[in-house]
């Protein structure tokens, strides 16, 4: 039987991109930092075992469609459960996942700038669009930690 926990948007002390009318783009921000929250938590807490998968879930709600990362498991695969009760804690920090931030946010919240394979870039549509299209430039940021135990 297969079951899930979710884990978050990004890591917990970190800024993140707001749903709903007076934030544009945040859905598309949203799922850039799922994506990479996703890879930082692989580089921190290692690749998912067989029955075990980081995934994306989508949540609809008033103000617009909010993502976040889930971790579904076996619940009979004893490594698969261990594994999703380890990385249900997430991340502090992306510090913690080896990377930088993919969205830089200033201090009213609005996005400053976007991490691309060129480096941070000033926030536009079309950066928003490369970092998207580069799926995550960050891997080559700083060598894989081994996993946590």
């Amino acid at each position: 039987m297969r079951d899930f926990v979710d884990i978050g948007g990004t890591p917990h002390d970190e800024e993140c991109a707001q749903i709903g009318d007076s934030f544009p783009h945040g859905q598309e921000l949203n799922k850039l930092e799922c994506r990479a929250y996703i890879l930082a938590l692989r580089r921190h807490y290692g690749p998912e075992p067989d029955g075990a998968s980081l995934v994306i879930k989508a949540n609809p709600h008033d103000f617009g469609t909010w993502r976040e990362v889930r971790c579904t498991f076996e619940r009979e695969n004893e490594a698969a459960r261990e594994y999703a009760y380890k990385v249900e804690n997430g991340l502090r920090f992306w510090a913690h996942g080896c990377l930088s931030a993919p969205v830089v946010y200033d201090d009213r919240g609005r996005p400053k700038t976007i991490r691309t394979k060129d480096g941070d870039v000033p926030f536009t549509e079309d950066a928003i669009a490369q970092a998207s299209a580069d799926a995550c430039c960050w891997p080559e940021e700083q060598p894989l930690p081994a996993p946590i135990a």
